[in-house]
């Protein structure tokens, strides 16, 4: 393969190298383990990067992390919580201070948690090719989140439990 120039176009067709498809999953790496393990409470890390991943991607990403060990943090738990009213995505938004005519109609937060510490991270694709990427504690976030979080976290009873009519089962092939 043969570097044209420095933004890393190869030969490839697709225009696209092994640095720019890993830059977005590293920048997410490292937002993660820079507040997980460095951070003090009032710190928050930042950082935009160009990216053609989709949300989708993200979220595939994200799952992964419980599994690849890629984190070094005991007890790793990775969960996500997604905002899908106008009022909550607008709330976001405000907070990260990002200002932009398209919102997306949905939004997730991703919660990791530690043995240490626990904390938010939110991927906004601001455009086709751009992530912005923003981690801190989670005790420090909005309260929004915070208590779409708790909702999230209450353990299941008995209650929680819907019983199906015979009608509504569906009916068995013959």
């Amino acid at each position: 393969m043969k570097i044209e120039d420095s933004s890393f176009k190869y030969d490839d067709p697709t225009e696209f190298n092994i640095e720019q498809k890993e830059l977005p999953y590293q920048t997410i790496l490292t937002a993660i383990d820079q507040t997980y393990n460095n951070a003090e409470e009032w710190d928050t890390y930042q950082e935009r990067v160009k990216s053609y991943i989709t949300p989708k991607e993200i979220d595939d990403y994200m799952i992964q992390l419980n599994y690849n060990g890629f984190l070094d943090i005991k007890l790793l738990r990775v969960s996500s919580i997604e905002f899908t009213n106008t009022e909550d995505i607008e709330k976001t938004y405000e907070y990260l201070r990002i200002t932009s005519d398209s919102k997306p109609s949905s939004q997730t937060v991703y919660i990791v948690e530690g043995d240490k510490n626990s904390i938010i991270l939110i991927p906004l694709k601001e455009d086709v090719n751009s992530l912005f990427v923003f981690t801190q504690h989670l005790h420090m976030a909005p309260d929004f989140i915070q208590k779409k979080w708790a909702d999230n976290r209450k353990p299941k009873g008995l209650k929680d439990i819907r019983f199906l009519k015979p009608e509504e089962l569906m009916k068995r092939k013959s």
